[in-house]
């Protein structure tokens, strides 16, 4: 797997090795960072309709988790990777897309997730997964040189190697982060804090409907009935009084 650009059989081998434990987001942070300085990255899957799914993520200093948090439950819409993702056309096996955060209209999401944390700009490798994409997106610093076609090419081949390692290393996981939390856990978490009116069934419901996941899967994972599942969802609604789930996201305190 190694090749001439400089992707190599000892980085590809580290990532095998690292995917499905949790040594894989700081090995594939340290491969990116040798092809070019990174603060920050988050990688995910993402189906139409739905919010990401976090399989990695990992920064230097503190709010990394809460960055993603923000982003996969508010902001992850008006990210304008989404309009420079459906403008490639379909079948393109490997998209690399830079966004500038000047391109953000909104003042909040661009703010916390680029300006505070002191972000130059995000590299997103994207790769089309059957009716899904796999996302990787990496932060570089504020006051970077621009980047070269050398580093834009190995990107693109490390890219290659890393977002199929990431769909194996959410099979094998269930996107468990580091601290054996998946993002389905914090966000169940976090509804038991902002919300206790809410029953265990009515929080774990809601928790992965923002998710992105089905009523059936929902119900496949919680072992209960499909019905059961849009009874306890709809009982959540009625005791925060709201009609849907993207309206309970500003109450979670991303």
């Amino acid at each position: 797997m190694a090749s001439g650009l400089g992707i190599a059989l000892e980085t590809y081998d580290a990532l095998l090795s690292a995917t499905g434990t949790a040594a894989l987001a700081p090995t594939l942070f340290e491969a990116i960072d040798r092809v070019m300085p990174v603060r920050e990255i988050y990688g995910f899957e993402l189906r139409p309709g739905s919010p990401p799914s976090p399989i990695v993520s990992l920064g230097r200093g503190s709010g990394a988790a809460g960055r993603v948090d923000a982003y996969t439950l508010r902001y992850y819409a008006g990210d304008p990777l989404g309009v420079a993702m459906r403008r490639t056309r379909p079948g393109f096996a490997l998209q690399l897309h830079r966004i500038d955060p000047r391109d953000i209209e909104d003042v909040d999401y661009r703010y916390e997730c680029y300006e505070q944390p002191r972000f130059g700009e995000k590299i997103s490798l994207v790769m089309e997964r059957g009716d899904s994409w796999l996302v990787l997106s990496l932060f570089r610093p504020v006051a970077q040189d621009r980047l070269s076609d050398t580093a834009r090419e190995r990107l693109r081949e490390l890219g290659g190697l890393a977002l199929p390692m990431l769909a194996k290393h959410r099979e094998l996981t269930g996107a468990r982060g580091q601290s054996g939390e998946t993002f389905v856990d914090r966000v169940e978490a976090r509804l038991g804090y902002s919300h206790p009116s809410l029953t265990a069934r009515e929080r774990a419901v809601c928790a992965r409907t923002l998710g992105g996941m089905t009523a059936e899967a929902t119900a496949l994972q919680l072992g209960i009935s499909q019905a059961s599942v849009l009874t306890y969802r709809r009982r959540a609604y009625q005791r925060l009084g709201i009609s849907s789930i993207h309206q309970l996201l500003p109450a979670l305190g991303v």
